[in-house]
C-alpha cells in the first residue's frame, strides 16, 4: 500500500495504487534508485522517491514535497525524502514502502520543491526520463488493449 494524509475518494486510492505498481514493479530499477549500491528487487521503492513524486506530479498535477531526513537516526544518510501534494491539498507517498514500518510518523513536514529546480539536476533528469519513458511505454500498452477490448466488445454486440 502507500500512505496518504487527507480526504482522498476510494476511486482515487484504487488509482493511485495502480500506478504504484506500474512504477515500481515495471517502471523502476537499479539505475533509476538514487542509491542504487542499496537497491533490490526486494524493495524496488529504494532510492526511487523522488522520480516516482515527479511522475505522479506528471499525471495528477499539484505539488512535490520535500523533507530532511538528516536528523531521523537510522535515516540520515539518506538525506532527503520526496512525496506528493495533489491539487485537492490531500498528500500521498508512493514510494514510503522502502522504509520500515512507522517512517512516516517521524518524517517532518514537507516544502513544495520547484520541479524545474529538481530536474536541473542532469542526473535526476536522466533518471526520471528512464521512467518516464518506460512508464509512457507502458500506458500506451494499456490504451490500445482498452481499444481492442471496445472493438472486440461492441462487435460482438452488434
Amino acid at each position: 500500500m502507500f500512505w496518504l494524509k487527507g480526504g482522498i475518494s476510494e476511486d482515487r486510492i484504487l488509482e493511485l495504487n495502480i500506478h504504484k505498481t506500474a512504477l515500481l514493479d515495471l517502471c523502476v530499477s537499479k539505475a533509476t534508485s538514487s542509491h542504487p549500491r542499496k537497491w533490490s528487487q526486494n524493495n524496488p521503492a529504494y532510492g526511487q522517491s523522488l522520480v516516482v513524486a515527479l511522475i505522479i506530479r506528471h499525471f495528477f498535477g499539484g505539488e512535490v514535497l520535500c523533507a530532511s531526513l538528516e536528523k531521523m537516526p537510522g535515516y540520515e544518510k539518506l538525506g532527503r525524502h520526496y512525496w506528493n501534494q495533489l491539487s485537492d491539498g490531500s498528500e500521498v507517498d508512493l514510494s514510503c514502502e522502502q522504509f520500515n514500518d512507522g517512517f512516516r510518523d517521524l518524517v517532518p513536514n514537507g516544502d513544495v520543491v520547484s520541479v524545474e529546480y529538481l530536474l536541473s539536476d542532469p542526473d535526476v533528469k536522466r533518471r526520471y526520463k528512464m521512467v518516464y519513458d518506460k512508464y509512457h511505454a507502458f500506458l500506451a500498452i494499456i490504451l490500445k488493449t482498452r481499444v481492442y477490448i471496445e472493438k472486440f466488445v461492441k462487435g460482438r454486440m452488434t
